[in-house]
Parts: C-alpha cells; sequence; structure tokens
C-alpha cells in the first residue's frame, strides 16, 4: 500500500514531506519512551544491561521477565554499552530499535506500525531484540554473516539458514555459519565457563518447562522448516521472516515484529520487479 501511495498518488516532493514528518514522530516516540515507567517498561533491555558477566545464568529462567538466555557471545560484545549509565545505555537500546523498525518498513511505515501495531510497541516498549532479529535476516539474505546474531540469541529461528540449503547455495551458508562459528570461538576463548554454563541453563530450561513445551517447539520447528523449504521453492523469501517467527523459542506478542522481516523481502521484491522491464 505504501509502495503504491509513493508510486502514485503522492508525488516525490509529497513523499519527501511525509517522510519528514514520519522521522520527526518516530524521534518524539524514542524520547517518550526513553524515561523509566515502571512495570515490564524496558525489562529485557535491563537484563542485557545489568546481567552479571560472570554468572548470567542463575538459575531456570525460561518464560520468567528479564530471563538472560543468549549465548556469553551476545553479552560480551554489548560489554562496551553495559559500561555506560543504564538510562543512557536504555536511549541507545531504544533507538536501535527504532532505527530497526525504520529500515524494516521504511520511515513512513515505521511511524504507522510503532502507532497501530501493538506488538511492535511491546518490543521496543520491554527492549527486546525482534525487531533486531527482524532486520537481521532480512539482511542475512543477502549479507549470510548477519545470521550469527540470530544463532548467538534466540538459536531456534536459525532455521531460517535452510533457506540457503535448500537453494544449494552453499557458500552463502558457510559464511552463515563460518561467522557464527568465529564469534562463538573468539568468545569461548574468553570465557569458556559461560559456555557451558549457557548450555546447562538452556538444557536445563527445556527440562524445566516439560516434554510438552519441547514436543510444541520441535513441531513449530518442523512446520518452519517446511515454510523455508516451501519459500526456496517458489522463491519467496519473505518466508523465511515469518519462519522464524513460527520457530523462536517463546511466543511472546512481541515475537510477531520479526514479521516485518516479510514485509521489508516483500517490498525489495517489488522494487526489483518493476526496475527489471526498464533495464
Amino acid at each position: 500500500m505504501i509502495n503504491r501511495l509513493r508510486a502514485g498518488a503522492l508525488s516525490p516532493g509529497v513523499w519527501r514531506i511525509a517522510t519528514v514528518i514520519a522521522i520527526a514522530y518516530l524521534a518524539v516516540r524514542w524520547a517518550l519512551l526513553v524515561p523509566d515507567q515502571g512495570g515490564i517498561h524496558g525489562v529485557d533491555a535491563r537484563t542485557y544491561w545489568e546481567a552479571p558477566l560472570g554468572d548470567p545464568y542463575p538459575g531456570p529462567q525460561i518464560g520468567l521477565p528479564g530471563a538472560y538466555l543468549y549465548s556469553p557471545a551476545f553479552i560480551q560484545m554489548l560489554a562496551p554499552l553495559r559500561a555506560l549509565p543504564w538510562d543512557v545505555f536504555h536511549a541507545l537500546w531504544t533507538g536501535l530499535s527504532i532505527v530497526a523498525l525504520a529500515f524494516l518498513v521504511t520511515p513512513v511505515g515505521g511511524a504507522l506500525a510503532i502507532t497501530f501495531l501493538p506488538f511492535v510497541f511491546r518490543d521496543i516498549f520491554v527492549g527486546n531484540i525482534h525487531l533486531m532479529l527482524g532486520a537481521a535476516i532480512a539482511i542475512g539474505l543477502t549479507y549470510p554473516a548477519a545470521w550469527a546474531f540470530v544463532l548467538l540469541t534466540k538459536v531456534t529461528p536459525g532455521v531460517g539458514l535452510l533457506w540457503f540449503a535448500f537453494r544449494r547455495e552453499w557458500r552463502q551458508l558457510a559464511i552463515a555459519v563460518g561467522a557464527t562459528l568465529l564469534i562463538a570461538a573468539v568468545s569461548f576463548v574468553l570465557a569458556p565457563a559461560l559456555w557451558f554454563a549457557w548450555v546447562e541453563r538452556l538444557t536445563g530450561d527445556t527440562g524445566t518447562a516439560g516434554e510438552g513445551y519441547m514436543a510444541i517447539l520441535l513441531v513449530r520447528i518442523a512446520l518452519a522448516a517446511g515454510v523455508v523449504a516451501l519459500g526456496a521453492a517458489v522463491n519467496r523469501s519473505w518466508l523465511v521472516p515469518i519462519a522464524c517467527t513460527i520457530a523462536i523459542p517463546i511466543l511472546w506478542p512481541d515475537s510477531l515484529a520479526i514479521l516485518l522481516g516479510a514485509v521489508y523481502l516483500i517490498r525489495r521484491r517489488g522494487l526489483r520487479l518493476r526496475a527489471e522491464p526498464a533495464a
């Protein structure tokens, strides 16, 4: 819809004005989201900021607000930001989510999404990484190294990597896996005990969650793999973010923000198809 408006109903000048207004609006929303509002506001961002590097996996946490369940590499890479005061970290983290939103659906689409899509607003409100994951997945189909962010955080959405396998794009798959292993190897050398603790935490948490959780998760991963296979067969890359959303370990409402990666890929495909006749 936005592309049709841009191509037809709105002149380039009007579209530029709308873009400037949208950017200003997003900046205002960012400023309003930064001050502490209590409750679950910034709960996930605060976890990334304050989880103790020496012991970020204290006990069964799956499904609990504020649980740190990502790999040691993620928290290590955040070390420079974690050294900042909380207010500064939170402001930067919120801004990063809004930039990811604008990247996925353009500033105008981002302004609409943050207003009318509750799951988008909630992802930014709690400070989770679903918008960033959507951006990483979309980028990762062109620059495979971006998949390292997916594999070293939520892990199971990495089923989207099957896109390269189904299409026999082995070089891209090797880059994605290689980049992930390289980052993991450096992280392991710095703190091997944390990696053992992470694996123990994940296996312990899945055991605590029960067989029902694991059975449902495995079914969802299998379904996600089928969606990726379909996308590869019909050359529809926008199905990959949908598959990754299906495979997310715990499907919170804000997890749906990953779906905006599909919007980005649909828009990119449309622009490419329109450019081919002109070329």
